[in-house]
């Protein structure tokens, strides 16, 4: 490579770089900047009816968001946010619930406009109001069953999760994991927006990994969050169970992939004996979102000959060959990113993906093209099309009946121009 080519690739690089960190965020960021995210189609055109059952009363509410963290605990000043962005030292996470407030600067009426209607400038701030601590299990990796069963059954963050699910129509646990350097508070005003698309209906979790929230701290993300694999797979082995849910979805995004995909494979290799029905039935996980995945392709491939996807009704991988965020992984890596992974898969890794039938990857440039970012890297809630299909994927397990359209190769899913079209003619 010549010396001019060279300089080249080094200067794309820094723009790269520079780009991916400037868009990030303060590790304390300040509640109530976050408007209301562009409404998901599939609610636009009442194909999404969940979400119907809003009103003024219940949008006058604040929204539960339960969290479960392994940051470390630090408060400060009159900061609502009493997390900080390293480990915790603790062997169990920390157990809180916030209150997020949706439009209280403005009206019901207002609000419920915005909710269901495309409008380009919405006025609907999403704020975190409060946070209230629960005391952890008393727990060590090496409890007996006896004092697990005593602990979990006492905790009274467990109760109050279980009791929210009780009083909700649909009894479904929606967790969320975020990714690289985001703060605990913008990660639960997403969350509490999630959930009131989805109607307010069951509960929501914001499963809070140790972000360093540095613009340069991408290595101690990456880092942290192969740290917090194990302690994800133990939550979502049991929070199912406890909690009266009858269904669970997992929606990860960026470097929270890789806790997801891996605690899976783990889960599934650890009951290898079990057949992918009695999976569904002892996990409950009806829904896995993997949006944007900042992982390495062959460890993703790694964890697919492993039967990770078995843990699932349906597993979506939304990916965009143009993700500047993940141009800029693959180049500090020197590996594919799978979430940028189309055009760039051997024919071998095509024919493993082709033969698991539950595992959809989605190619979002149609709606990017329309709705994309600078980086293009969090369309998974501001995209209105990819977020209407992340929604009707709860209980539209077939691509082709959600609206999406196969490639030629039989590998990918993807959107059309006529999508909208293809939205208003599905029959709900």
């Amino acid at each position: 490579m010549s010396l001019m080519m060279r300089f080249c690739s080094a200067f794309f690089t820094l723009v790269l770089v520079v780009l991916f960190v400037t868009s990030c965020s303060s590790p304390f960021a300040t509640p109530g900047k976050t408007v209301l995210a562009p409404t998901p189609l599939a609610i636009v055109y009442g194909k999404y009816l969940q979400n119907g059952d809003l009103d003024e009363d219940e949008l006058r509410k604040f929204v539960p968001v339960f969290i479960c963290s392994s940051r470390n605990l630090d408060p400060h000043g009159d900061r609502v946010d009493p997390f900080g962005n390293k480990r915790s030292a603790e062997l169990v996470p920390y157990l809180a619930m916030a209150e997020v407030s949706i439009g209280k600067n403005t009206t019901p009426d207002v609000v419920l406009v915005e909710s269901r209607n495309v409008v380009k400038r919405k006025k609907t701030k999403v704020e975190m109001e409060s946070i209230t601590m629960f005391e952890s299990p008393k727990l060590t990796p090496f409890s007996s069953r006896e004092d697990k069963k005593r602990e979990f059954g006492n905790n009274a963050w467990l109760k109050r999760l279980g009791a929210e699910m009780k009083r909700s129509k649909l009894k479904e646990l929606t967790v969320f994991v975020h990714g690289y350097n985001t703060s605990l508070v913008e990660n639960t005003e997403l969350l509490g927006e999630m959930y009131h698309y989805a109607g307010r209906q069951g509960a929501v979790v914001n499963y809070e990994w140790p972000s360093a929230g540095k613009l340069l701290g991408y290595f101690k993300d990456k880092g942290n969050a192969e740290h917090s694999t194990r302690l994800f797979r133990s939550f979502v082995s049991r929070v199912g169970q406890m909690t009266g849910a009858e269904s669970v979805r997992i929606i990860a995004h960026s470097a929270g992939n890789p806790i997801v995909v891996n605690a899976l494979k783990e889960l599934r290799l650890m009951n290898k004996g079990l057949s992918a029905e009695q999976l569904l039935e002892k996990y409950k996980i009806s829904q896995l979102v993997l949006a944007a995945p900042d992982m390495d392709s062959m460890r993703f491939m790694n964890a697919v000959f492993d039967r990770f996807f078995e843990m699932a009704a349906n597993v979506t991988v939304y990916a965009y060959p143009k993700d500047k965020a993940l141009a800029v992984s693959g180049k500090l890596f020197g590996a594919n990113r799978v979430g940028s992974a189309m055009g760039k898969l051997t024919d071998w890794e095509k024919a493993a993906l082709k033969l698991s039938t539950n595992l959809q990857i989605v190619d979002v440039t149609v709606p990017q093209s329309k709705y994309g970012s600078l980086l293009g890297h969090g369309y998974f809630h501001r995209d209105p099309w990819v977020s209407s299909d992340i929604l009707l994927g709860g209980s539209v397990v077939n691509a082709a009946e959600r609206g999406l359209v196969k490639s030629a190769d039989g590998v990918f899913w993807g959107f059309t121009e006529d999508y909208p079209e293809r939205l208003r003619a599905l029959q709900r």
